[in-house]
């Protein structure tokens, strides 16, 4: 009802929650200024993710064949199935099977949390650049699926502070980023990465 692939950045679109990011000690503004449609430039609402969620409990969109489609883990070349299938990330947290994805881009930050086996799930919407949508979504699961999810994980080690900068950034050639193959993973935001 209130979502659409938003293809000119510079319409107006009634009640549109404004991004923001920290700039010089306060907040400033936080907008794309392109169209990114395709893996972005979907506006939506909290209600519209929650009827898309809804689903996949009751698949009238796109029928059963499309919710197993969306559902199917993908392979890399090498035959190694992945967690990401179309368009999702399928996983588990606290023993729960879950699936969704986030999404961040300029000011604002998003994160669908479905647990099938609850016929439960999680929707964040931020509108702040610096808002941990994952984490937001993880800790409400925790209050609203605590007698039925898992034992919670340990808490995660304070992260040691940064050093200061002393220059500007170098870039990272071809063969330094070779030299640290592997997987990676960032919870921040939700995903994967192989180098």
């Amino acid at each position: 009802a209130s979502t659409h692939f938003h293809a000119d950045h510079r319409l107006p679109v009634k009640d549109r929650a404004i991004g923001y990011g920290p700039r010089d000690g306060g907040w400033a503004l936080s907008l794309s200024d392109w169209e990114q449609v395709g893996d972005g430039s979907v506006l939506t609402t909290v209600l519209d993710l929650a009827r898309w969620v809804h689903n996949f409990e009751d698949p009238k969109v796109g029928g059963q064949g499309l919710v197993d489609e969306l559902q199917r883990k993908d392979r890399l070349t090498s035959a190694e199935e992945i967690d990401y299938a179309e368009g999702l990330r399928i996983g588990s947290y606290r023993g729960r099977a879950t699936a969704g994805h986030s999404g961040s881009w300029a000011g604002y930050r998003s994160n669908v949390l479905r647990f099938p086996s609850e016929k439960a799930a999680v929707i964040v919407l931020c509108n702040a650049e610096t808002a941990e949508a994952a984490t937001i979504a993880r800790n409400v699961a925790h209050v609203a699926l605590a007698d039925r999810l898992g034992p919670a994980p340990p808490p995660e080690p304070a992260p040691s502070p940064s050093p200061a900068p002393t220059s500007q950034p170098r870039k990272v050639t071809a063969a330094e980023l070779g030299s640290v193959p592997g997987r990676y993973r960032s919870d921040g935001l939700g995903t994967d990465l192989g180098v």
